[in-house]
């Protein structure tokens, strides 16, 4: 102790947390002693070459640090020696007390924009990177899209680390705040760090991210924001408008610069010129069956150069109504459908050959109808085509029987207003009121209905009878006022769609992170070519999803996620926060013998292999 002083050891406490520890430097007497007094090799000189040293005044000068420098292992001894010393005074350095946490939980952005190309990789490769260097002994990973997802709870570096490396981004929107709030619920103690990896291009809401993060500090766990943003260019498709006769495609130029390419749609192409900020729309005729639309040359941004129609493939319908009272109403409406022909049978008199994909009894004469055309029509609908039964007088008298078992009915004479269920039928859909409907046990799945007291007796339903389906409408047209809401027509469209298995073009098309809840478990192939038995649909991806017959598109059309500098996003507030330390955080130190220890036997190796060349042993 007598060599270090206390002001000595004062300055060495902010390098060791054992200064004592460095009076092992002592060991390093003995061995410059042997060192000194080992015997000296012989010298032989050569007069001719005597010229090329210097004097023996100046080799004197150096001789004892000769002895010392030209032996490259008392080098290598000295060495380890003094790193020895070092490692038994404990060495350490200051490290931010969130790093010497032992619970982590990483929020990755998995969203749209950071597929954004940036350097030789993506956004997301180098969000990889920054995640597996902020792994702790515990972790927990959440992946980031338009919704949270957790990867993992409470899994070691190594597995951590293993299950990041496969992660992908998906084709949505981006939702960090929820993310936080959940990250919240998997710090165990209330002690450990949140690590947010993103561009921060937080899209799905408008909820304060930084508010969150200011509530979860608040509880003594350290939130860190790391940003993976690059500057890149780029031009996108950012909306479509699909309809079943045109079709609007919104791009907009997001670059610095003048955007010239093309608009190519199936096989045809359209010239676009996009002058910086700027936007515009471009019409054209939908395809029938799936189209594939293209925006080149690609950019920095390739998720939203590319999108997809899906439309029916256009196919004649045949639909006969079987009426002794054709009105105008429903008629008029079944009519205008495209690509639908309407022939009319005025019982007793029907075709003889029954060859219609929907076949619709309205104000039929009891009298008149023959049991064999019903049975008929009922085999029909058991092969897989439809039928639609309308509400009118003596419709008990009627043997519809399979088509529709009526059991006891009758008459309910009050007005009502018509509540709708909530499918795709009836979407923005106003069914009006009714004066006169019927009240009997129906075995239908309901789509319109009255309230009666504590019941709801069904006025518009649908049941499956064998391959086919069959519509009870109660709406007679003398006694409600539906046929004069507006969708109305629309109305008869989509019904007619859906009971012969075309998907009206609106639910063939939909922006990615929609969840589509399907009829019971059916096999769903996703734009990879995977296939899942699946009850929903969740579309975190572009393309086209294969569910039954119907083909069903999924695009990004996101115009903030397409905005990938986050111009319009990122704001100074969220910029200030990022790279921020996080509130109360200290510098702790963090030891570092392991480290010191592991040169050292590296040092020790090379010292023998260098004892084992020189020929010592």
């Amino acid at each position: 102790m007598a060599l270090l002083g206390i002001e000595q050891l004062a300055f060495l406490d902010g390098f060791f947390l054992n200064p004592i520890g460095l009076l092992a430097l002592a060991s390093l007497i003995p061995l410059i002693i042997i060192y000194l007094i080992k015997p000296k090799p012989k010298k032989q000189f050569f007069p001719s070459v005597t010229f090329l040293f210097k004097s023996p005044k100046d080799k004197a000068k150096r001789a004892i640090l000769s002895t010392f420098f030209k032996d490259p292992l008392f080098m290598l001894q000295i060495l380890v020696l003094l790193l020895l010393s070092a490692a038994i005074a404990s060495p350490y350095v200051l490290v931010p007390e969130s790093e010497s946490v032992e619970h982590a939980v990483i929020i990755l952005d998995a969203s749209a924009s950071m597929q954004t190309r940036s350097g030789f990789g993506t956004r997301f490769d180098a969000a990889r990177d920054v995640a597996r260097s902020s792994l702790a002994d515990s972790n927990t990973v959440i992946l980031v899209s338009d919704f949270p997802e957790i990867l993992v709870d409470g899994a070691d570096r190594r597995e951590a680390e293993r299950l990041i490396s496969v992660a992908k981004p998906k084709d949505t929107s981006t939702n960090i705040y929820d993310a936080l709030i959940l990250a919240d619920d998997f710090l165990p103690d209330r002690k450990g760090k949140v690590v947010v990896v993103s561009d921060f291009i937080h899209t799905t809401n408008d909820k304060d991210i930084i508010a969150a993060r200011h509530v979860i500090e608040s509880k003594g766990i350290f939130v860190i924001f790391r940003s993976v943003l690059n500057s890149a260019g780029n031009t996108g498709i950012v909306d479509m408008n699909i309809r079943e006769k045109g079709t609007e495609v919104r791009l907009r130029n997001y670059g610095s610069g003048q955007f010239n390419g093309e608009l190519r749609v199936g096989t045809a192409s359209l010239p676009v010129t996009l002058q910086p900020g700027e936007s515009n729309v471009f019409e054209f005729n939908t395809p029938p069956g799936i189209t594939d639309v293209r925006l080149t040359p690609e950019d920095d941004f390739p998720a939203d150069n590319r999108a997809f129609i899906s439309s029916p493939e256009k196919s004649g319908r045949r639909i006969l109504l079987i009426t002794n009272n054709r009105g105008r109403y429903m008629y008029t409406a079944l009519t205008l459908l495209d690509g639908v022909a309407v022939d009319v049978a005025e019982p007793p008199v029907i075709p003889e050959k029954l060859d219609y994909d929907v076949y619709v009894f309205k104000d039929v004469d009891p009298q008149k109808i023959l049991p064999r055309t019903l049975g008929d029509v009922s085999e029909e609908v058991k092969k897989g085509k439809a039928a639609i039964i309308v509400a009118q007088d003596g419709i008990d008298r009627i043997l519809y029987r399979d088509l529709l078992p009526l059991g006891s009915v009758s008459k309910v004479q009050a007005r009502a207003a018509v509540l709708k269920a909530d499918n795709m039928l009836t979407d923005g859909v106003s069914f009006g009121s009714v004066n006169e409907y019927f009240d009997g046990s129906l075995d239908v799945t309901t789509v319109a209905y009255v309230q009666k007291g504590d019941s709801s007796l069904p006025v518009i339903g649908i049941r499956k009878v064998g391959l086919g389906s069959v519509m009870y409408f109660g709406l007679m047209e003398d006694r409600s006022s539906f046929q004069f809401e507006l969708l109305y027509p629309v109305f008869w469209k989509r019904s007619i769609d859906m009971l012969t298995g075309q998907e009206s073009i609106r639910n063939l098309n939909f922006q990615t992170g929609k969840i589509l809840k399907l009829d019971g478990s059916q096999p769903v192939t996703g734009p990879d070519g995977t296939v899942q038995q699946a009850k929903s649909i969740v579309l975190d991806r572009e393309g086209i999803y294969s569910v039954g017959g119907a083909k069903i598109a999924a695009n990004l059309l996101n115009e903030l996620e397409s905005d990938v500098n986050g111009a319009n996003v990122l704001g100074e507030d969220v910029l200030a926060e990022i790279g921020k330390k996080p509130g109360g955080e200290r510098d702790l130190p963090k030891e570092i013998t392991f480290y010191v220890a592991l040169l050292i036997t590296g040092l020790v190796l090379l010292e023998v292999l260098y004892i084992k060349y020189r020929g010592d042993v």
